[in-house]
């Protein structure tokens, strides 16, 4: 690493003494090879870089060799090269992607796609004829690269589909309006094309720009991450076939129909998770208008103690003089708890999560080489925390409580069925949908177990949530609720005596968070 790190600065010591413009071939070979060997470093010694002090490492940037920062990085190419005329631009003398591990700890600010916003007049007309070459360049794109370069067709964030819908404009004075998030400043700089997602309109300043890989090619590319540059070289060589009116073959590949299928799976998921949050703002607010009424009636002149919603606490175990005594522990009050955000808040799916393949346990194999090693002495366990004063039928009957509280439901609408053996479900409500229920006292697990009759009644029922309520313990952890629909489609199941399946934090599902009122 140091020597990797005086190597450059030599060479740019060098170069400043000699007032060298530009790099030669020698001096770009030597930056180059020496980045990539810091990269993999980078990505084989994680964290090993920042101790190294790369902050201030001479960077070739646009305007020569810089110690000072903001160095800024852009994958693209065209807006790499425009903006370098106005603030420095790394330069490291290959595709960006390979030097992502470094861009941190050389404090160099990537400029990402929502930086860079296409600044183009309203009134540039669209021309039908490109239009029309756009999506047939399309469908020889997707063939080209199904065929030759499978990996870079799966790379694609988006649908093929929309990138066929795209339509052309011509905009003779197209330009880039770049937000520098460090300052605040907008830097806007001129380019040959760029597209507009929101609008699905791709603008580019004459005719050539469309086919050129330098062009539209690596506007098209952004939507392939980690492969543009394939991308963009294959979108020249199909818009060649398109200019030439040769029809592209539509394959169906597994791939494409994997990624329906989750794409499919996806919305329905937030459909019914959309459909749950508008339920329990329709019941909440049906109960408080109810409530409302209910004030405005004469109360009875008898009233009740309330009851003790916990039991009370043990007593502790005996401590020796000097130590300081644990605070007792109980569950928290669900009367008492409150919900930060009413309508909760839904976590986004991740595609990494998303039809994700069963886990096969691995062989077991010969020998102890993948166990510890005795220690010297005794290791004896010893008790860290106070017994529990509470029994697990407490806790999930107070985790019950709290999720009737997030869905603003009560006992009539939500039935408490855990005496019900075999059922695979903790919970029925009005509309027959099942709630399996994993009550935790801590923080929120991202593994859990299910029986088999639970792993069955998720497999055969539609209607099957899992809720993973946490927090249980007053003092531990923030109280939350995540619902979590089609669990068994969107986690990652190990099979054993029971089930085990995790990603429940990335899971696609609605989350209530609860805060306890002092």
């Amino acid at each position: 690493m140091d020597d990797a790190t005086a190597v450059i600065k030599e060479l740019a010591q060098r170069d400043r003494k000699q007032g060298r413009e530009e790099q030669d071939g020698t001096t770009q070979s030597i930056v180059l090879q020496t980045l990539q060997m810091l990269a993999v470093l980078g990505r084989t010694q994680p964290g090993g870089l920042a101790a190294k002090r790369l902050g201030r490492l001479p960077l070739w940037t646009s305007q020569g060799w810089r110690s000072k920062r903001p160095v800024y990085a852009v994958e693209d190419p065209v807006v790499a090269e425009a903006l370098g005329r106005e603030r420095a631009v790394w330069c490291p003398g290959a595709e960006l992607e390979q030097f992502r591990p470094l861009l941190r700890d050389l404090r160099v600010t990537e400029l990402a796609a929502e930086h860079v916003t296409v600044d183009s007049p309203s009134l540039a007309p669209v021309d039908p004829d490109l239009t029309a070459l756009v999506r047939s360049a399309v469908t020889h794109l997707r063939e080209d690269l199904q065929r030759n370069a499978a990996n870079v067709a799966r790379s694609l964030d988006c649908s093929w589909g929309e990138l066929a819908a795209l339509t052309v404009r011509i905009a003779p004075h197209l330009a880039c309006r770049v937000e520098l998030p460090d300052t605040g400043e907008s830097v806007t700089v001129p380019v040959e094309a760029g597209i507009d997602w929101s609008s699905g309109t791709l603008y580019v300043r004459d005719t050539a720009a469309l086919t050129r890989t330098s062009g539209a090619g690596r506007s098209i590319a952004a939507r392939f991450p980690g492969r543009s540059r394939e991308a963009a070289f294959a979108w020249g060589a199909a818009c060649d076939q398109a200019e030439k009116g040769r029809t592209a073959v539509r394959l169906s590949l597994a791939d494409d129909q994997v990624r329906r299928d989750r794409e499919a799976a996806e919305a329905e998921r937030e459909r019914r998770l959309r459909e749950l949050g508008d339920e329990v703002d329709e019941r909440r607010t049906a109960t408080g208008a109810q409530a409302g009424v209910a004030a405005g009636t004469p109360r009875t002149s008898m009233t009740l103690p309330p009851a003790p919603s916990n039991p009370p606490p043990v007593r502790a175990p005996f401590a020796p003089p000097g130590t300081p005594a644990a605070p007792p522990r109980r569950l928290v009050d669900p009367d008492r708890l409150r919900l930060v955000d009413p309508s909760g808040a839904i976590t986004p799916p991740k595609s990494s999560v998303s039809g994700a393949p069963v886990a096969r346990p691995s062989a077991f194999t010969s020998g102890t080489s993948g166990l510890p090693q005795p220690r010297v002495g005794s290791a004896i366990p010893q008790q860290h925390t106070t017994p529990r004063p509470y029994s697990g039928t407490e806790q999930e009957k107070v985790a019950l409580d709290v999720v009737r509280k997030a869905l603003a439901g009560d006992h009539d609408w939500l039935r408490d069925l855990r005496a019900q053996h075999g059922l695979g479900a903790d919970a029925v409500d009005a509309l027959s949908r099942f709630y399996e229920l994993k009550a935790y006292g801590g923080a929120e697990p991202d593994t859990v177990q299910l029986t088999p009759a639970e792993f069955q009644r998720a497999t055969e029922s539609d209607d099957f949530f899992l809720v993973i309520v946490s927090g249980l313990e007053a003092g531990i952890a923030p109280v939350s609720v995540r619902i979590i629909p089609q669990p068994l489609q969107q986690l990652t199941c190990r099979p054993s005596s029971s089930v085990t399946i995790t990603g429940i934090r990335a899971a696609h599902s609605r989350v209530y968070q609860l805060k306890e009122e002092r």
